[in-house]
């Protein structure tokens, strides 16, 4: 109701404006909108929206969403994938679902359909990493999304169904993952190959090899990483090269952070420091948060306090938040922790923080800490 009103609102502003009937200034607006909310969103996006001043900018979003919201319930092709954009930068994941459940409820091309399942099944899994509901939603989409895909188009497109981490997360917390690793090993092993799917079967072989070793079998986490060097090696002028090789990197430190050999960690860490400052161009964001991020979750916190501290300016706000989290489990400093939350808020939407928050151990008996929570407030 409250979005109907806004939008006879705005159209009877047009109609004011421009002499228009109803109906013309009402057809007017809906084929404006999509344009309106895409020059709000530029505007958010050329003035930094992870840097320290989103905050001064988040408005343009706010109107952004206002003008998304008056559409109603059958929004437009073109609306939809500008209000996903806008719905990711404000870390609204419930909204983002809501907006493709709608977009679904109409007849639409085949590759629109699968566009829109696999990031509605992308967003409950962003929901689950707190939610065991969401991780239901989750896994129940993308088996209907496979399903979908390996009937209505081709079978290039099953890496890309499967790659992401986040849904396989999703199946994991659910204690669902020899079951995603079944639906999986067909398409690691005898993949479609085209050049088109390349970023999608290496990102796949990157999160099977995660998940093989969630289960324990490193027999075929080497078998993920060898396949993954021979994608690496079709095409040396591949424009995602730089991309897969840091996630190489951050096999080899995942590797040894399951095996809880902190040496073995701390060798892949040079390693892949001295990698990432050979790069040019300079990779960007800066991946040495994520090497802070893995010494965080092994507990060693003055490592991973002293790779967050290099990366501060680095351009990932995330690694604020780890940075933080090693703070308390170092010293519980509660006062260094809330400003170092301070800064990720001052560079992402306040769901992402909390989120984010609430998803370190560190912070576990603090969630309702109202300094911490006063420093990620909207």
């Amino acid at each position: 109701m409250t979005t109907d009103k806004n939008f006879k609102r705005l159209v009877r502003e047009r109609m004011t404006a421009t002499g228009d009937r109803y109906t013309a200034a009402h057809a007017a607006m809906l084929e404006e909108t999509p344009d309106r909310v895409r020059d709000l969103l530029a505007e958010f996006e050329r003035a930094g929206h992870s840097g320290p001043d989103r905050g001064d900018n988040e408005h343009l979003l706010a109107e952004a969403l206002r003008l998304i919201e008056s559409e109603g319930d059958q929004p437009t092709t073109d609306l939809v994938h500008v209000a996903h954009r806008v719905l990711l930068h404000q870390w609204d994941m419930r909204a983002r679902v809501k907006l493709y459940d709608k977009y679904l409820a109409q007849d639409l091309p085949v590759e629109e359909e699968a566009w829109a399942r696999w990031h509605r099944a992308d967003s409950m899994a962003i929901l689950g990493i707190g939610d065991v509901d969401w991780c239901r939603r989750a896994v129940e989409a993308q088996r209907e999304l496979a399903e979908f895909v390996e009937s209505k188009l081709s079978l290039t497109q099953l890496p890309w169904v499967w790659h992401d981490a986040t849904m396989a997360g999703a199946w994991s917390r659910l204690d669902l993952t020899e079951e995603w690793l079944g639906r999986v090993e067909p398409v690691t092993e005898n993949p479609v190959v085209v050049p088109e799917n390349r970023t999608d079967r290496y990102e796949l072989l990157n999160t099977a090899s995660s998940m093989y070793g969630v289960v324990g079998m490193s027999d075929r986490v080497q078998a993920m990483i060898a396949q993954m060097r021979r994608v690496l090696s079709e095409d040396p002028r591949w424009g995602e090269r730089q991309w897969a090789q840091d996630r190489l990197h951050k096999q080899e430190m995942g590797n040894a952070l399951r095996a809880r050999d902190l040496e073995a960690m701390r060798v892949a860490a040079r390693e892949y420091e001295a990698w990432i400052e050979a790069q040019e161009p300079p990779m960007l964001p800066s991946p040495l948060g994520d090497i802070g991020f893995r010494f965080l979750l092994a507990e060693d916190y003055g490592t991973a306090i002293h790779y967050c501290e290099k990366d501060v300016a680095g351009g990932n706000p995330y690694t604020f938040v780890w940075y933080a989290a090693a703070v308390m489990g170092q010293s519980a400093d509660i006062d260094r922790a809330a400003e170092l939350l301070r800064e990720a808020r001052r560079r992402m939407p306040s769901e992402e923080v909390l989120a984010a928050f609430q998803n370190q151990a560190q912070f576990a008996e603090h969630l309702e800490d109202e300094q911490l929570l006063a420093a990620m407030a909207p």
